[in-house]
């Protein structure tokens, strides 16, 4: 250290101190990401020197990798403003695990100047939600659907699979439904998650499908339970004997309907039962785009189970959680337009940020991490296309760039709100010359004024022609003209 202090006067030495247990949880040879090291370094040097940041693990008397990485001291932007009607969030609030409270809270405070403002409790939620409350940060609650087994105090059958099996990773999905004490037992396992929020704001309880299984297992419940409330569904007289092998064969098309159905009375269930407990709770539910002609995707007919029939949502959620994985530059602004065009509850958008997450650890996940001019992007075309927010996955995944990023988008968002979250698209009455296939725009009208927002997805500057006028936009980059 000492010999370091003579090339570098400012080199300080830190001990930090992981919470976690770095050896056990490593996933095929890889760091698992949500038990990671998260490091956040403040600094007193001028925005944009470089630095050097050098790091040994250790555990116990183990010695895990030395890794130096470089730093870059970013300026720490202005508070971004709360926006009403228009909320950034994150999932898993619980990845904050600071030892020290006071960092903790400049931490989560930290998130909150870059605009996000509300985050999901995951595990640990007892020590997120006190986290969430010491500096007023609206958490929210993510809930298993009544399928979960880990929501009741008694024995609850598993699922029965075609060859008769059972698979007690989910719940009997007919008698869930239908059953009287296990719906009492589900109802004292969200009220137990709804203590976890204060009891002076609105509160919002997010579900993932994805819990359900991939469709291999969660889509073939041939519990008795299950079978009668087909046999209703599809008006099957009772006299007609019924059974995995009939069903598959003879009633294929109505069975496939039958779980999109089961799907949307599973939600149903949860939110009328959050109402019971709290009359002003909001349900929103974690789903995936629509095919840009407004029709669900493929994959529905195929695992029903896992989407969620957009057509008979509105009655059994209040929102939605879209999944925008893989969608950027000219794909998000045309997908989050066409879902917010055609769905009637408001849209949410899901993206995927986890550049901690190795593809050796997970070959399949071979997902894009929006950058940070991305994520400014996404941030206002969404609100421009009349979502209502975002909520990243995940929260440890957040750096300093990205960070700023977002402050930027909300700030963007926030200087025409009214337009944006007040106004009508006009779009149709607009006529652009030099729009190239990288461009996208909207178009808003408010108080008789109109906004022109223009879209570069690109690598190159583009320039526009309006009527009126001209304008150039960078790569990927945006302007807002008042007209």
């Amino acid at each position: 250290m000492e010999e370091l202090k003579t090339q570098t006067p400012n080199a300080r030495r830190y001990r930090i101190i992981n919470p976690y247990d770095w050896r056990s949880a490593m996933m095929q040879g890889q760091p698992n990401y949500y038990t990671g090291l998260l490091l956040a370094v403040r600094s007193d040097a001028a925005p944009g020197t470089p630095g050097v940041f050098k790091f040994e693990l250790q555990s116990g008397t183990a010695r895990g990798e030395t890794r130096t990485l470089p730093i870059a001291i970013l300026p720490a932007p202005a508070p971004a403003p709360e926006i009403e009607g228009f909320e950034i969030g994150c999932f898993g609030l619980n990845n904050i695990q600071v030892c020290d409270e006071a960092a903790r809270r400049e931490l989560l405070k930290s998130y909150m100047d870059s605009g996000i403002r509300a985050g999901t409790l995951h595990e640990n939620q007892g020590f997120a939600a006190k986290l969430a409350a010491a500096v007023d940060f609206n958490a929210q609650i993510l809930v298993h659907g009544p399928d979960y087994p880990g929501a009741y105090t008694s024995k609850v059958p598993g699922i029965t699979l075609a060859d008769g099996r059972e698979d007690r990773s989910h719940a009997a999905l007919g008698l869930v439904l239908t059953d009287p004490q296990l719906r009492a037992e589900y109802k004292k396992y969200l009220h137990n998650k709804l203590n976890l929020l204060p009891a002076d704001r609105t509160p919002v309880a997010l579900i993932d499908i994805e819990f359900w299984g991939n469709g291999a297992s969660s889509q073939s419940c041939f519990h008795p339970a299950t079978v009668a409330e087909f046999r209703k569904f599809a008006h099957i007289p009772e006299s007609e004997p019924l059974d995995s092998r009939i069903i598959l064969s003879r009633y294929r098309k109505q069975w496939s309907d039958f779980r999109n159905d089961l799907t949307v009375r599973l939600h149903r269930m949860t939110r009328d039962l959050l109402r019971e407990l709290r009359p002003d709770a909001e349900l929103r539910a974690y789903d995936y785009t629509l095919a840009l002609d407004g029709k669900a995707q493929s994959f529905v007919d195929n695992i029903p189970t896992d989407t969620l029939a957009y057509d008979r949502a509105d009655g059994a959620i209040d929102a939605h959680l879209i999944s925008y994985y893989n969608y950027e530059g000219t794909d998000f602004l045309d997908h989050i337009d066409a879902d917010a065009r055609t769905l009637t509850k408001p849209v949410y958008a899901v993206p995927y940020i986890t550049e901690a997450l190795p593809a050796v650890q997970m070959p399949s996940w071979s997902y894009k991490h929006p950058s940070a001019p991305e994520i400014r992007m996404e941030i206002l075309g969404l609100a421009a296309s009349g979502g209502k927010g975002f909520c990243f996955f995940t929260a440890i995944a957040y750096d300093g760039e990205r960070l700023n990023a977002i402050n930027q988008g909300v700030n963007a968002v926030a200087k025409y709100a009214d337009f944006y979250l007040k106004g009508k698209r006009i779009d149709e009455q607009m006529k652009l010359t030099g729009m190239s296939p990288s461009m996208r725009y909207r178009l808003h009208e408010y108080n008789g004024r109109k906004l022109l927002t223009l879209f570069n997805t690109g690598k190159s500057a583009q320039t526009v022609s309006y009527p009126g006028g001209s304008i150039e936009v960078k790569p990927e980059d945006f302007v807002q003209v008042e007209l």
